[in-house]
C-alpha cells in the first residue's frame, strides 16, 4: 500500500500532466479524509486506507477528464456555509466571497436602524449569496430568482440544509418581482463571466 504523501504526489503530477489545478489533489484528499491540512501532514508517511484510496482514485480520474472538484465532491464550501453543487449550478467562486461582504458592510451602513430590508440575488444559481447573506444578516427578508427550474431546486436545497429562509421564485432575471409588483431595496446580481 501508499502513503499519503506518495498517493499524493502521483495525484499531482497526474492532474499537472491533464492540465488541471494540482492543489485540487490535496483539497480531496483533506475532504475524502475528512482531515485539516495539519492533521494530513501528521499522517503523510502512514498508509492510505484501501476505501480511501479508491474513492481519490476516483475522483482524480474524473479531475484528469476536466470535471471540477466542486462536482467530484458534490459540493463547494462558500462563505463558512457548504452548498450542494452539480450540472444544474455554476461552482460559486471565492472571489464572489468579496461581494457578500461588501453587500454585508453596505447593509450596516444603510439599512443597519431600518425593519423589512428587502433584497433579491438575480440569477442566483447555487443560492451561495442569497443564503450566506440571509446566514449572516437574519432581519433581511432575502429573496432570489433563476431562470432554471433546475438550479432553484438546488438553491432551495442549500437553503434548507443551512437553515436559511429565503424566497425562491423561477423565471427569467427580473420578472417574477415585476409580475408579484415586488420593490426591493437591495438588488444583486453576480452572473457568470
Amino acid at each position: 500500500m501508499a502513503s499519503y504523501r506518495q498517493v499524493l504526489r502521483e495525484a499531482k503530477e497526474r492532474l499537472y500532466a491533464a492540465g488541471q489545478g494540482e492543489q485540487a489533489a490535496q483539497l480531496l484528499m483533506l475532504e475524502l479524509a475528512n482531515l485539516e491540512a495539519h492533521n494530513l501532514y501528521m499522517e503523510y508517511d502512514e498508509e492510505v486506507p484501501q476505501g480511501l484510496l479508491e474513492a481519490f482514485e476516483a475522483g482524480i480520474r474524473r479531475m484528469e477528464q476536466g470535471e471540477p472538484l466542486g462536482h467530484v465532491l458534490g459540493f463547494e464550501w462558500f462563505y463558512g456555509y457548504r452548498f450542494t453543487v452539480n450540472q444544474d449550478v455554476l461552482i460559486p467562486r471565492p472571489e464572489t466571497e468579496e461581494l457578500v461582504a461588501n453587500i454585508l458592510a453596505a447593509y450596516d451602513e444603510h439599512f443597519s436602524t431600518q425593519e423589512n430590508v428587502t433584497a433579491v440575488d438575480i440569477g442566483t444559481g447555487s443560492g451561495a449569496i442569497a443564503v450566506s447573506l440571509k446566514k449572516e444578516e437574519p432581519n433581511l427578508h432575502m429573496m432570489a430568482t433563476d431562470i432554471s427550474e433546475q438550479a432553484v431546486a438546488v438553491a432551495k436545497k442549500n437553503a434548507d440544509d443551512n437553515e436559511a429562509i429565503v424566497n425562491f421564485m423561477v423565471g427569467d432575471m427580473l420578472q417574477p418581482l415585476i409580475d408579484r409588483n415586488l420593490k426591493v431595496d437591495i438588488l444583486i446580481s453576480n452572473p457568470p463571466y
